[in-house]
């Protein structure tokens, strides 16, 4: 499962060149974004952003959609975006049927005034086209043949387990992200970490999805240090589950913990930051792919 939100989510992913098979350019709202695959795993990040955007904080590399793609279903966490707060994620899932167009719905969070994040929600549909004309652009700009490149992966791209006869004895081959485990193909361990600086109001760090929990660590201290313009950081949480981090309206206190499900740490963190009898908002929160 996929849950995240962080105040440096903006700048999270930088846009990779060359182009690799299961990247491709995609329209939504008058921007493009670089729609990227990676086994199961999908993410939208904005590539060239309608002018105006920057005033809501998006610029080239803000994350508009991650999550996970199994079969023809797709289903993650989007983002909200004003600019100098948290972005708000909220729950979208579309059905993939033509591999040329996606519709994630989803019911987004009205946002008060500030960075407040109330329970109002309204229905929303993210609509992404895909741009064969700007992705055949992208693609000869790098001297990669388009036919390495593919609109939405469909669902045979992505890893499954495979039996192939050797001999009499059939072996399993699995994706390049996952390990065999007994007779199944389970995924890798991933890693994530989360840091908050000394500051006297908050600001932090979250990394996710680390190859080593050493990686999740340097990360997020490298994210909080970039949002708190420099000042000390320390690492408070770092697991290969979820975490989930309530701060207050105020910006001075907050509750993070690191629970198995994502349901469990966002119950405990807000219990931990309403333990000051305080109003506490979600900063943010995440689930290491492996977790449940």
């Amino acid at each position: 499962m996929f849950t995240r939100s962080l105040l440096a989510l903006g700048a999270m992913l930088a846009i990779v060149h060359p182009v690799h098979a299961g990247e491709s350019i995609w329209d939504h709202n008058g921007s493009r974004l670089k729609w990227l695959s990676d086994g199961q795993r999908r993410s939208a990040v904005y590539f060239e952003p309608r002018e105006g955007l920057s005033a809501a904080g998006i610029e080239v590399g803000t994350v508009l959609f991650e999550g996970y793609r199994r079969g023809s279903a797709l289903s993650g966490k989007s983002y909200l975006h004003r600019k100098g707060c948290p972005p708000a994620s909220f729950d979208v899932a579309a059905t993939i049927t033509d591999e040329r167009s996606i519709s994630l719905i989803g019911n987004a969070p009205v946002r008060a005034a500030g960075c407040d994040v109330g329970s109002a929600t309204k229905p929303v549909t993210i609509q992404l086209d895909f741009n064969k004309e700007a992705t055949d652009r992208l693609t000869n700009g790098n001297n990669t043949n388009i036919s390495s490149l593919s609109s939405e992966p469909s669902s045979g791209d992505i890893p499954k387990p495979s039996a192939s006869l050797e001999g009499k004895i059939a072996t399993t081959k699995c994706g390049p992200d996952e390990t065999l485990s007994g007779n199944d193909c389970v995924p890798n361990k991933r890693y994530g970490a989360l840091a908050l600086s000394s500051t006297s109001r908050l600001a932090y760090g979250m990394s996710w999805d680390r190859v080593t929990a050493s990686q999740a660590q340097a990360d997020s201290m490298d994210r909080c240090r970039s949002n708190s313009a420099g000042v000390a950081c320390r690492v408070i949480l770092a697991t290969d589950a979820c975490i989930s981090l309530y701060w207050t309206s105020t910006g001075t206190g907050w509750g993070a913990v690191a629970r198995s499900t994502a349901e469990e740490a966002d119950r405990d963190a807000y219990a931990q930051c309403r333990s000051a009898n305080q109003s506490c908002v979600k900063a943010g929160e995440f689930c290491n792919r492996t977790a449940h």
